[in-house]
Order: structure tokens, then sequence, then C-alpha cells
């Protein structure tokens, strides 16, 4: 038998040597998994012994971690936006910085009824997350793949009431219904070059490369949904995009060669382009 203590160290020792940045919090959160505790738990129960199948749980988590395995995958969980979201390796694992598009999004929706669309919606994040902090909103959300829609509908099941959210298998806006008219279409759509794919860390290819893969520059997914876009909002609607750090002047420059207005540029927390958002044509009043 081994303490929990003892185990903790030999886990840590162990991915220190293959995860050295993150190996001290990676180690804590499998073995939390392995060991069902909290972080509390974890070191006030050190001297605790750990059975033969608790161990065996712990490394072999910390042998997928080894290989490069997200640590989110490990632990089928990860945090946006104050909720806590279901992922595995059927979808993109959300990131901090896409909590800027939800932030642009619940705060053009503001209290009011609004009609939004996600294109892309991978695990759900973004339109359950909007669905939760803007109640009043009518919340639709598209993918291409089926299986990342079974877990976008799971979040969905874990946050909302049913129908909250309204998960359609497409192709963009393949499968949207085109009489349908919204007051924000948004998207965290792939953006990663060709050439940025083949230098991206291990953790990060293991994702799909179906949710990263944005074409030669990066920008293929910008030009197809900026020319449909504007057809399928409102007057004075905002079509809202995640964007890869220095696209910020490209995509302005197709969402403006396709009619948008008032295009903006957020910045993230490290001062990289991040969030663009561009108004299209139209009197509100018609």
């Amino acid at each position: 038998m081994i303490t929990l203590k003892d185990m903790l160290r030999e886990g840590k020792a162990y991915l220190q040597a293959r995860e050295p940045g993150t190996f001290a919090l990676d180690a804590d959160l499998l073995c939390m998994k392995a060991a069902g505790l909290t972080r509390a738990q974890l070191y006030t129960r050190g001297h605790t012994e750990q059975d033969e199948e608790t161990s065996a749980r712990f490394w072999s988590l910390l042998r997928e971690r080894g290989r490069g395995v997200p640590v989110a995958y490990l632990l089928n969980s990860r945090e946006f936006m104050g909720l806590d979201f279901y992922v595995d390796r059927r979808v993109l694992i959300p990131r901090p910085e896409t909590e800027l598009l939800v932030c642009a999004a619940a705060a053009r929706a503001g209290l009011g009824p609004s009609r939004v669309l996600e294109l892309g919606t991978g695990s759900g994040c973004v339109a359950v997350a909007v669905a939760w902090h803007c109640p009043r909103t009518v919340v639709t959300a598209a993918d291409i793949s089926a299986e990342a829609l079974e877990v976008a509908a799971l979040n969905a099941g874990r946050h909302l009431t049913e129908g909250a959210v309204n998960f359609i298998l497409s192709d963009l806006f393949g499968n949207i219904p085109n009489y349908e008219s919204y007051d924000i279409i948004m998207s965290n759509p792939p953006y990663i070059s060709w050439a940025e794919y083949e230098e991206l860390d291990m953790a990060v290819r293991y994702e799909p490369r179906l949710a990263l893969d944005g074409g030669r520059d990066g920008l293929d997914f910008y030009r197809r949904i900026a020319p449909e876009a504007g057809a399928r909002l409102k007057p004075r609607g905002a079509l809202m995009f995640e964007i890869g750090a220095g696209q910020g002047a490209e995509t302005a420059a197709i969402m403006g060669a396709n009619g948008f207005k008032n295009i903006k540029i957020e910045k993230d927390l490290a001062g990289h382009d991040r969030i663009i958002i561009g108004e299209s044509g139209g009197d509100e009043n018609d």
C-alpha cells in the first residue's frame, strides 16, 4: 500500500520529466480524479493509504498526460464563464479568451429578447453561456459534426432548461432555414493556418483538426461566413467572430468587402486581436 502523499509525490516526479510547465497542478488534478477527492482532502489526507485500484487509475491518467493528452480531456471537464462543461476528444477545449465573445454577445443582447445564431458550436460552451447569461435570448447553434453536437446537447442539459438552445447539424449556413433572421450571428471558427498547425504543441494537436484548421492562411471560414451573414441578420444586426492574434486587419477587410459597417476589433488581456464585430446595413425601422 502507498500513502496518498507518496503517490502524489511520485506522480509529480513522473510528470515533471515530461510536462515541466504544469506538472504540479496536473498531478494534483489527476490525483483528485483518481481518488475521488476535493483539493482540500488532497492535502489533509496525505497519510491515508490508497488501494491498488486507486493507484492504477492515477497512473493510467499520468501516462496519458505524459503522452500529451490534455488534462481537460482526462478530467472530462473545463470551466468556462463560471460553468463546468463536459469535454472529450470530439470537441475543442474551451479557452478563456473565448469568453470575450460571450461577453460581447451578452452586452449587445442585453436583457431584451434577441435571436442569436452560433456557427461551429463545438462543445456548446458559447451558445450555452449566452443562453445562461441572457435568458430571454433565443439561441440556435450549428455544427458540421454530429459528435460535437452530442457533447453540446449534453452541456445544454447540464445548465439550461430543455429547448433553451436549438442545435442543428449544419455546415455553416447549409441547413439553417433561410427565412430565419437574427440579431447576432457569432462564431469562433477554425483560424489556425496550415503553417501554424504544424507548429502547435502536442497537447493542442490532440484536439479535433476540424475545429482548428482555418485553411492555408487561417481565414477560410471568415471568407465563407461573411458573404452569407448579412442576408441572415436583421437590420443593424451584428456579426461577431473570435479571431487569431494578428488577423484583425485581414478579417476587417473581409467583413467590409461584404457590406459590414462600424467594424471594431477588441483585444484580449495579452493585447492580441481577439474579437471583431461588424454591423449589417439597413434601417432598423424598416
